[in-house]
């Protein structure tokens, strides 16, 4: 790996390590990450000029031949420059802050994501149920929340949307250098990336139900925008993270147990959260969270 780091991108290194498919390597006093990659590079690449131009992102190395992409025992890789580090946890005030907006006309359709992944869940759990005692008693309670979440979008006029630059996940205790990283970016609703900031934190006790209220009176929402919003804290993307880890036999069953325990919080967290949105806005009746 060393010869093709060197051969490629005319970078020396003496040491690397592997992490899942992440190889890291420090070279003149910075941090590198080669990274498989088997999205849509065009959509990155350019959303990467985007945010470079404007705000401070991890920096995409071009490789000899021009290209940014590079091939590694018959595997796509893409070589991240870390020109900042920092482990400073990543805040609210990092995300309102990081606000880039994109004039496109391309939204990711959650609706039909959600309905898909579902629908794929369900058949997952009537074939490797029997396996996965815990997840088949609670998949059912989970799914339901999908459906919900995905219910309130019927409200939205996706026609009218403000696109912006956001990320596939906000994961716990996630670092600045982490967010940087533009291999995360893509085009979303800025309610993606507060709500799942909001949601990942909560259920894990970061902070209390009036943090939430300000940061939505700071935000501002419209419309649009407040029931994306309360369709993502909905959504219980914690519980289909580690529902994937487990069926992936990448950790136990038992690490579900985390969430189940915490139904009852969440859903009182849900209940207060729907009635304030309510006193401001005027959304769809939602009967069991009245």
């Amino acid at each position: 790996m060393k010869n093709l780091i060197n051969y490629y991108y005319n970078i020396f290194f003496n040491s690397y390590k592997k992490v899942n498919n992440v190889y890291s390597f420090l070279s003149n006093k910075y941090n590198y990450l080669f990274i498989e990659f088997d999205g849509n590079i065009k959509n990155i690449y350019n959303l990467y000029l985007i945010v470079s131009k404007k705000k401070y992102c991890h920096k995409i190395v071009i490789n000899k031949d021009g290209n940014v992409i590079t091939v590694y025992n018959s595997k796509k890789y893409i070589l991240i420059k870390e020109s900042f580090s920092s482990t400073k946890l990543l805040d609210i005030n990092d995300i309102l802050e990081y606000t880039i907006p994109i004039y496109d006309t391309n939204y990711i359709n959650w609706k039909q994501l959600w309905s898909k992944k579902i629908d794929y869940y369900e058949y997952q759990i009537s074939q490797f149920g029997k396996k996965y005692k815990m997840l088949t008693t609670c998949f059912s309670y989970y799914s339901g929340l999908c459906e919900n979440a995905i219910a309130i979008l019927n409200y939205v006029d996706f026609n009218k949307l403000n696109l912006y630059v956001c990320h596939k996940r906000i994961i716990l205790n996630e670092t600045l250098n982490e967010y940087y990283n533009p291999l995360n970016f893509l085009i979303d609703s800025r309610a993606r990336d507060i709500a799942e900031y909001i949601k990942i934190n909560y259920i894990n006790k970061k902070f209390d139900i009036d943090f939430v209220k300000n940061v939505i009176n700071a935000v501002n929402f419209d419309y649009n925008e407040i029931l994306l919003f309360m369709s993502r804290i909905i959504y219980p993307s914690y519980f289909f993270d580690i529902y994937d880890l487990i069926i992936q036999d990448k950790i136990n069953e038992n690490e579900i147990e985390i969430y189940i325990k915490k139904i009852t919080y969440y859903e009182t967290f849900l209940r207060n959260m729907y009635n304030y949105i309510k006193s401001i806005y005027k959304i769809p009746v939602i009967e069991w969270l009245e």
